[in-house]
């Protein structure tokens, strides 16, 4: 009966946490140098396989190496959890957590149990490894000025192979090479990835999983425009949001959400049907076609100015708006500014609260003092 295999996963950051580095970064699922450093050191915790004479099958990994030796892996392999040090009997696992122990102390530990090493690898076969315990230590070194990137261990045993599914003419004799074993293993490694990634093809499929080009790449699913204008986190919202958001798309609310869910704040909307009444004033007319425009499909926009944190997001947000709007309407984006300008865009409770006198401040930004309208800490938006 085939034994279903297990594995150990490196992916996360408390996954490397409970290893020891030197001059290591962790960047969640993978690990790299700090900026200036020239080489690093990382060894993992030690690994039971809870299974005596394990014989372990193989090392999936990301490994971005930025020469031939920037990465360097030595695999140790022990049948148990006692090791001598200094003279005494230690348990192996407590002595490669220790924190006071140095790199080159853990390498004279490990010598008598060194099985494998390998340089800058993608996937390593491990079969020759046979012990119940196994730990590895993973060595980067710059190379041009930039760090390796090694991340997302995956370490899968026992072995398996498909040696089993051929007669036994091909099974190796005693003492000799497995080579038809090894060369199975590279088609085997192929067909694996390739079964993984089509059990975890869901994922790229789930919005609150999926980051960086697979959210883009999702997004564009949902015909979502200029996506590279939106930070993740939003973006992750508009795709979960998409489906709600599509069966309103040409109307008002549609403009509106999409505001919202760029700014947080929601906007203020003027439309021609809410000027129309007072458009009979002729002392108002005038004032109320420059602010909100004289075409009936013209539509005002407003927004706090804390809504927008700088020019590049009123760029930003100009664009989605445009792709937001029905195509016979124009839409005016107006952000308040916390300062009294007669005729222009100040409303009573919103920004145009009276505050105390401020004095002249010769910092370069204000010639005379201004009473300033709106709350304390209010900031304008710089164009």
């Amino acid at each position: 009966m085939k034994r279903p295999q297990k594995y150990f996963v490196f992916n996360k950051t408390s996954d490397f946490s409970r290893g020891w580095g030197e001059n290591i970064t962790c960047l969640g699922d993978r690990i790299c140098l700090p900026d200036g450093a020239e080489r690093g050191v990382f060894w993992s915790r030690l690994l039971d396989s809870r299974e005596k004479d394990t014989v372990w099958h193989h090392l999936t990994l990301e490994c971005v190496s930025r020469g031939t030796a920037s990465v360097r892996f030595d695999f140790y392999c022990a049948p148990a959890r006692t090791a001598v040090w200094h003279g005494a009997a230690r348990d192996l696992g407590e002595l490669l957590a220790d924190p006071a122990l140095t790199d080159e102390d853990r390498r004279q530990l490990s010598e008598p149990w060194l099985a494998r090493t390998a340089l800058s690898p993608r996937d390593i076969l491990l079969h020759d490894l046979t012990g119940q315990y196994l730990w590895f230590r993973v060595e980067l070194t710059a190379q041009g000025g930039e760090s390796p990137v090694v991340g997302n261990l995956k370490l899968r045993f026992p072995k398996e192979t498909w040696m089993q599914y051929l007669p036994e003419a091909y099974q190796p004799r005693p003492g000799e090479s497995p080579f038809v074993e090894r060369y199975l293993s590279i088609f085997q490694s192929l067909y694996s990835d390739l079964d993984q990634e089509i059990r975890d093809v869901a994922r790229c499929l789930d919005p609150d999983v999926v980051e960086g080009a697979y959210l883009e790449w999702l997004s564009g699913w949902l015909d979502v425009e200029d996506r590279y204008l939106w930070p993740q986190e939003k973006l992750r919202t508009l795709v979960r949001r998409g489906m709600e958001l599509y069966r309103i798309r040409g109307t008002r609310q549609y403009v509106v959400e999409m505001v919202e869910l760029y700014t947080g704040h929601t906007p203020w909307v003027v439309e021609h049907s809410d000027i129309e009444p007072f458009l009979t004033d002729t002392g108002r007319a005038s004032l109320l076609k420059e602010l909100y425009g004289e075409s009936p499909y013209m539509v005002t926009l407003i927004l706090e100015s804390s809504a927008l944190e700088s020019t590049e997001a009123y760029k930003a947000l100009l664009r989605i708006i445009d792709n937001a709007r029905p195509a016979w309407v124009e839409v005016n984006l107006v952000v308040l500014t916390p300062y009294l300008f007669l005729d222009k865009y100040s409303y009573l409770g919103i920004n145009s609260t009276l505050d105390r006198y401020r004095p002249l401040h010769l910092n370069g930004s204000s010639a005379l003092p201004f009473t300033r309208l709106g709350g304390e800490g209010e900031q304008v938006l710089s164009t």
